[in-house]
């Protein structure tokens, strides 16, 4: 994968995999590929050379996918669903580890995990536990330099909602799905982690336990990046999944602020009457 590219995948149903893989095809006017053992997986080719994949499982695995290129994907997952294909699970984002070393990548694990609990819950997979806290433990209690280093330290503690190959960074913690804004917020949501990792010198893995999830959340966001009409879409989908209020850090603020407007409305009406 390019350093800008990714993967997305979930796991299909509904039809048979030969029929999916038959509907991708044809939307772009190509045929798709039995590849027969080891994988026994479909390919399809798109006219541009880029390819997807329907593996022996019924994962639908987009290849070499970049930012520029989603609409493309949207319009094939739109055909999906009107031919009656739905999804299972969860689906997953893959990055290259490219760039990457074993600083930034133990500052991706922190990032993640400091917020495990409330990403769980914005990405639709509320409860599920996604990062091995033994792994954490690994790769903090040690000196790091290289991504070998951090492969190294984490071992095979790692659970399947987080991989990480001295290729790629594979996050699924996503509820599948064919909604496009969906899986373009989770799409942005990987890349802006992964772009904090990199940029980030410390990191710390503590997670807390905020009274109030929706503004804890969105504060945090906003330090990822979720800033401006891009991202409007994103941070609604994530912020509406939790409870809290956006607006106020605690209950008693928001509660002073309800005051004050019916104080303001009062003294207005006052002031109506009066005149």
């Amino acid at each position: 994968m390019k350093k800008h590219s990714f993967k997305f995948q979930m796991q299909v149903a509904g039809r048979e995999r030969k029929e999916v893989a038959g509907i991708i095809a044809g939307h772009f006017g190509t045929q798709a590929a039995y590849k027969g053992a080891p994988g026994f997986e479909y390919l399809i080719a798109e006219p541009t050379g880029r390819e997807w994949l329907v593996d022996k499982a019924g994962m639908i695995i987009t290849q070499g996918a970049e930012e520029d290129h989603v609409a493309e994907m949207f319009a094939v997952f739109k055909v999906l669903e009107e031919n009656c294909v739905t999804v299972v699970g969860q689906a997953a984002v893959n990055i290259p580890t490219e760039g990457h070393s074993g600083v930034t990548l133990r500052n991706l694990v922190n990032i993640l995990a400091s917020k495990e609990r409330l990403i769980a819950k914005a990405m639709g997979t509320p409860g599920m536990v996604f990062i091995s806290r033994e792994m954490v433990e690994a790769v903090n209690t040690v000196r790091l330099k290289t991504v070998e280093d951090f492969l190294e330290a984490a071992g095979s503690e790692a659970l399947p909602g987080l991989v990480i190959t001295k290729d790629t960074i594979a996050l699924r913690c996503f509820a599948a799905t064919l909604n496009p804004e969906a899986i373009q917020a989770y799409i942005q949501f990987v890349l802006a982690a992964n772009k904090m990792a990199m940029a980030q010198k410390h990191s710390s893995p503590r997670e807390m336990e905020p009274d109030n999830e929706k503004y804890h959340f969105r504060v945090w966001l906003l330090r990822l990046g979720f800033i401006g009409d891009e991202y409007s879409v994103a941070r609604k989908l994530f912020l509406d999944r939790l409870s809290g209020n956006t607006a106020f850090k605690t209950v008693e603020q928001a509660e002073e602020a309800v005051k004050k407007r019916k104080l303001r409305r009062t003294e207005s009406s006052i002031g109506e009457v009066a005149g």
